[in-house]
């Protein structure tokens, strides 16, 4: 109960759980719309021989799951932000 009235719970942390959650969900969002440009090569292949919806987006779920966070920040940069890189 401690941890999680006095670590977990304070607005700091929960304010960088917020941005680690919406991070990953515009990843989501954005690969799934657009897989074929957005993939790397091997995810992409995985994602073309799914054979349901469901199996396509457990491939970008499983590819996004297997990024370290420092991974999906570079990632979100790149395809949010406003600066051309």
């Amino acid at each position: 109960h401690f941890v999680s009235q006095y670590v977990i719970q304070v607005p700091q942390v929960q304010i960088v759980e917020y941005k680690g959650q919406q991070i990953i969900m515009d990843i989501f969002e954005a690969l799934s719309a657009d897989p074929e440009r957005l993939l790397p090569i091997h995810t992409k292949e995985l994602w073309q021989s799914a054979t349901s919806d469901s199996g396509k987006m457990r491939v970008i779920a499983d590819y996004i799951s297997a990024m370290t966070d420092g991974h999906a920040q570079k990632l979100h940069r790149q395809l949010f932000s406003s600066i051309v890189l």
